[in-house]
């Protein structure tokens, strides 16, 4: 399972994800934000976190600069975040760091 989660600033964004994910019928699970309302982003992580098995899930979480939310996740236990802003880094990260968030 694929977790989605992001700030305010990362709102479109995921919205956009959740969009081709339903058209390439990748299952997701939204953990929120639900609007362009400002939000404190480790609660979002923590969320995300809390559902997500950690052996076998991966999650996407998006912040303004992705920093934020790249630190914030990497204080949980098992979680491998990388900062990843576009495909090339995504592989490398998989492949090199072994991420899943």
């Amino acid at each position: 399972m694929i977790f989605l989660g992001a700030d305010h600033r990362g709102y479109e964004l995921k919205e956009k994800i959740k969009k081709y994910f339903d058209e390439k019928n990748i299952d997701y699970i939204d953990c929120g934000t639900n609007s362009k309302e400002i939000t404190h982003y480790p609660l979002i992580v923590k969320n995300v976190y809390s559902k997500m098995d950690i052996t076998k899930d991966k999650a996407i979480l998006i912040c303004g600069s992705g920093v934020g939310m790249s630190i914030a996740a990497n204080k949980f236990k098992g979680i491998r975040a990388g900062l990843c802003y576009n495909k090339v880094a995504v592989e490398d990260a998989k492949q090199h760091g072994n991420i899943n968030v």
